[in-house]
């Protein structure tokens, strides 16, 4: 099923795909959204370019997961491979998090928030993730982060890719045509992450 751009930018909710029986990973796949929350086609002459408020927030959800996710990792993980890509994850996306803030604050857009007024207000299955990260064996919680970097970095770059072709704003449509490449080679990164068997 092709989605439209809109569709894309609903995709981001990451999710992790590993248990801690799980020997070998795979590439999480792109969950299809049902017909019934397809988002609604656009009217005649109407613009059906992704949203600004909408991406800000989608990134801004994704900047505050990976911080949380890779602060535990920093603390839980077993091999040091699995701690330095947590560090450059958080070095990076305390980056992101800063020039989006920069660029809030001169944009005619605000950032969307349609449950919760916290400004790194996660979603539930962000959350999900966290409270199984938490919960985890060191050897279990490897597993678990590779997988959720894997989701959340393949959703990423779809976003990021989609929001500088077709996005609504301007300064939005540069942060995400600067960003795009780091993400890709983030994605490319923790595939090549070794894990204990």
């Amino acid at each position: 099923m092709k989605l439209t751009a809109v569709a894309v930018l609903a995709l981001l909710v990451p999710m992790a795909g590993a248990h801690a029986g799980e020997q070998t990973l795979r590439l999480a796949q792109t969950t299809p959204i049902p017909d019934k929350i397809q988002p609604p086609a656009a009217a005649p002459g109407s613009d059906a370019r992704p949203r600004a408020a909408t991406f800000a927030r989608l990134v801004q959800e994704t900047d505050a997961f990976e911080l949380a996710m890779s602060k535990l990792a920093l603390d839980k993980a077993s091999t040091a491979l699995v701690k330095q890509h947590a560090e450059l994850m958080i070095r990076d996306h305390s980056a992101s998090k800063a020039k989006l803030e920069a660029l809030r604050k001169t944009a005619p857009w605000s950032i969307e928030t349609p449950s919760a007024p916290a400004t790194n207000a996660l979603s539930a299955e962000a959350q999900k993730t966290l409270d199984e990260l938490s919960a985890a064996s060191p050897e279990a919680f490897d597993r678990i982060y590779v997988s959720a970097q894997m989701d959340v970095h393949q959703r990423a770059v779809d976003l990021f890719k989609t929001y500088a072709a077709e996005g609504d704003d301007p300064s939005l449509k540069a942060f995400a045509a600067e960003m795009l490449p780091l993400i890709e080679k983030h994605a490319e990164m923790i595939k090549r992450v070794p894990l204990p068997t």
